[in-house]
This record gives C-alpha cells, structure tokens and sequence, in this order.
C-alpha cells in the first residue's frame, strides 16, 4: 500500500526517482534467502518502486566478535554465507531499475480511496486505512494481472487534474478510468471535478454506491447538496461509460477486475490471454517504444500466455535482466508473442525496438530422460569452524539428516558425482530439483553457470569425451542452521523471534535429472 501511495505520487507529479525501505526482516533475520530478495524486490518493481533502499548494513567493530553487531533487518554483511553471491541481486535490480528509472510510466487506473471516511470515523490511524474496504488496497494486483497499471489519487489531485479527451490528465499521467471505491463523502469541490470529468467523456465506476455527502460538519446541508448535485450530473453522463459497480465481495479480485475493465471497454496496456494471480506486469514507454516488465511470482510453477499490444504489428525484444542479454522473439501474424516465465523469473518484453538480433525460436519441451543417484561426494565448508567430508548413497535436505554437523551445517558444501559421460550424450539439460541455496555447476573442467532463484536448470555442453567425468555442483546454504545453535545473546535474539521456530532447509535435495 505504500509503495503504492509513493510511486502514485511520483508519476502523478513526473518524479522518476522512487524509492522504498527494502528487506527489512523482523522475523528471520539469518534465514533469509536471495531468492527471497528477489520475489520481494520483483514485487516492489510492480507497486513502482525503482529504487531499494536496503535494511540492513550497519558497521560492527572487531571488538563486538561475531555475529557482529546486527539490528533490524535481513542481514546483509561479508559474515554471510551467500554475501560472495550477492552481487548477482545487486546486478538485477541494477538492470531492472536502470530501465523503469529511465522511461515513462503508464497508468489507466485511477482509484480513489475512502480515507476521508476512514479518518471521520477513525482520526489518524493507519489500520483502519488499510482495511476498508478491504479490497481497496490489493485492487491495484488485480488490474496488473489483467493488463493494464493503476495509481491511487487523493480528492487533491482530482481537483487538480484536467479532463481531456475522456482522460484524467495530471502531470505526465493520463487515467481512462476512475474507480471511485465505496465512498460515502467526499468534498464538494472534488465531486465537482468527478462531474467534470464524466461530461469530458471519461469513464467512471462508482463501486457500492456514489458519494452522497461531503466530510465535515461546516455548511453540511449546502455542502451536502453540493456533492449529491455533482453526483447526479456524473450519473447522468453516458451510460456505457458511468455507472454503479457492485463490491467485489466473495468473487475472486482478479475476475472482478477483469469484468469491470470489459464493463467500462478500458483499453489494456497489454491483452494477456491467461491472466493469472502470480503473474504481474507494469507497463512503461519512450518516445519509441513501449516497455513491459513481467514477473512470474511464483515459486513452483512455470507460467505461459500469450500476449499482445493495441495498435500496429511491432517488433518485440526480450530484455533478460538476469543476464542483462536481449534477443528478439516471434511474432504471429495478430501480433501476439508467447511469454514464458519459470518460478520467479522476470523479463522485459519491449516493442519497437529495432533489434538486429535473431528471433528467439519457440521454446521445445524438455523430458526426463535419467535420474542420478549416489554415491555423492560432500566437501562441507562451514561459516564457523573446520572443512570435513561425508558421503551419501542418496541427497537429502541437510537439515534433517541422520548427522549432527550436517543439521547444524551453514556455509557451502561441493557435491560431487562421478558418472560415464555416455549417459549424458542424448542429453541437452541438468534440473537440480530442489535447492536450497545459490548453486554453482561444473561438468569435468567445464563450468556450466550458477543460479541463484526460482529452477536450478543448467544446458549441458554438446560433445563430451568419452570416459568418466565428474559433476560438481556447489550449494551455498544461509547462515541459519548454525546460528540457532550458538549461545551468543545476538544469535539468541534474533532466532527465537523466527516465526518458523524448525531448522531451515539447506544444500541440494533433487532429485537430479538429465533431460532432452
């Protein structure tokens, strides 16, 4: 909601700078992960953030020992385990930000709140803000998920804003369609720019009911009248393009949503044809082309839709920001390219840009086609304390293993599996399966990359020789497990406020598969 509220502003006013308090861990302060960062911060991109200001780094003396000094938020200092691998997040949000700071945001959505009730009834408190309705503050989600951006305006800036061409028009931001959610006051002069703007030929939802009186005791009955007057006039405008919603009520946000951008023929940013809960997009442009950044926040699950822009055939790019790579993709003859996205992966899909880069062919199922098993070979080098070696016939999730040190293991621990390289020769992909952890392969001398989020997936390289070759797959683990196990009262503190009081799980679990 925050965010929200800041980055709102900002385009509302032309600022491209905005920023937010970011990771600040109250609860899992050791536990947490990179790839817990970047679902975080890919959900802060799509409220308008472009700017992380990270909690927490603070400076520890040598004299404070370790763990070091440590205050609220996720702990990011070099007594980290993953701390070598987090240049990896720093680089992403680097690419990302540098493209949403640097073009225009989009929005179609204005939604206006009911703080003045809140406020009436309540005075100066945030929670009751939050709560009413208690759609309001997730319904921007749900506009994201069926392609088109939305800010939250105040009764300031509709007083404010000019009505244009059937567009709510302040500074750089031009909204379709105002959302006027279960008001029941609102001050005159903002009604009257409400009426304004539904005679300009904009469109307006009034959700529940319209506002039928202003704030505030002084002149009620005059001002009164003057919102009900106001209203009245809006409600008289065009019937296709103003009128009463019902609240959403039990109805899942993202079909309702959807049914009031259809009910009101908002155009959409960009058509996706499978919308879906976990997949988010924010919508920006240049004077050239138009940019889209699309997350897939979920965990588990790849997600695939095709998806389009209004107006002429363009060409489209896909900008990786994981990679910072780009490559053009295909585009059919109605202008729809396929987006395809696994757990956590994030891209850019920018139209007209002019890429002289071949076209991404489409992407081929893959197949299991082997499962490695033991025996594994494990090098374990802790944060704290001396290397040592063990061996396993099968992976299993380190932190319940039949072994001390392993369950109270914290820093990286190098698998190694020694296999012919014949059955690896129709194969074109190594899936790790489960990780937990920043993962790092080698095949033989060859190293095949690391992976730091979402599917641990690696290409395997075209020729081997004959003979056997040893997989090498280095897992950095968090610094959880070994900190519930100190005595320190900085390590005390912070573990016993885990929400999740269990071991957190840690190293390579699988199963490993070879695919094609």
């Amino acid at each position: 909601m925050w965010n929200k509220y800041a980055s709102s502003a900002a385009h509302l006013n032309g600022r491209r700078l905005v920023s937010c308090e970011a990771m600040t861990n109250l609860h899992g302060v050791f536990r947490a992960t990179l790839e817990d960062l970047k679902q975080a911060t890919d959900l802060d991109f799509m409220t308008g953030v472009n700017h992380s200001v990270l909690h927490g780094f603070n400076h520890s003396p040598a004299r404070a020992g370790f763990p070091g000094w440590i205050r609220y938020g996720t702990w990011l200092s070099d007594r980290n385990p993953w701390w070598p691998h987090f240049r990896l997040y720093c680089d992403y949000h680097a690419r990302v930000a540098a493209v949403l700071q640097a073009t225009q945001p989009v929005a179609q959505v204005a939604i206006l709140g009911p703080r003045a009730d809140v406020w009436g009834d309540h005075g100066l408190e945030r929670s009751e803000l939050v709560r009413r309705p208690g759609y309001l503050h997730e319904l921007w989600q749900a506009f994201a998920q069926n392609g088109v951006t939305a800010d939250y305006v105040s009764a300031r800036v509709l007083q404010a804003a000019r009505c244009e061409d059937g567009m709510l028009v302040h500074g750089p931001m031009r909204h379709v369609l105002l959302v006027v959610a279960e008001l029941e006051s609102l001050e005159p002069a903002a009604a009257e720019a409400v009426a304004r703007f539904a005679a300009s030929g904009g469109r307006i939802a009034f959700v529940g009911q319209p506002p039928s009186r202003a704030p505030g005791l002084r002149d009620r009955v005059a001002q009164d009248a003057r919102v009900r007057a106001a209203m009245d006039a809006a409600q008289q405008a065009r019937a296709d393009r103003v009128g009463v919603v019902a609240a959403p009520g039990d109805e899942p946000l993202l079909a309702w949503a959807g049914r009031l951008l259809e009910r009101f023929a908002v155009p959409r940013a960009v058509e996706i044809d499978s919308p879906d809960p976990r997949l988010f997009q924010i919508h920006h442009r240049d004077a050239e082309r138009r940019v889209t950044l699309f997350a897939n926040l979920d965990r588990e699950r790849d997600l695939v839709t095709a998806v389009a822009w209004p107006g002429p055939r363009r060409d489209v790019e896909r900008w990786d920001p994981q990679t910072g790579t780009r490559s053009a993709v295909a585009v059919d003859a109605d202008g729809r390219v396929t987006l395809a996205l696994g757990p956590l992966e994030s891209a850019f899909l920018v139209t007209g840009a002019g890429s002289s880069a071949a076209t991404a062919g489409p992407e081929r199922a893959l197949r299991v086609v082997d499962r490695l098993g033991g025996p594994w070979r494990l090098e374990l080098a802790p944060m704290v304390g001396a290397p040592f070696e063990r061996a396993l016939d099968a992976l299993v999730d380190l932190a319940v293993a039949d072994d001390t040190e392993l369950q109270t293991f914290a820093g990286t621990v190098t698998y190694h599996l020694t296999l012919d390289a014949d059955r690896l020769r129709e194969a074109r992909a190594l899936d790790l399966g489960t990780v937990h952890g920043v993962s790092a392969v080698a095949l033989g001398e060859r190293y095949l990359g690391q992976r730091w989020f979402g599917r641990h997936r690696y290409e395997l390289p075209g020729a081997l020789d004959p003979g056997p070759v040893t997989l090498t797959v280095r897992v950095t683990t968090t610094a959880a497990n070994h900190m519930r196990t100190r005595d320190d009262p900085t390590s005390r503190r912070w573990t016993r406020a885990w929400r999740d009081p269990r071991p957190a799980p840690a190293g390579l679990v699988g199963p490993v598969e070879l695919l094609r």
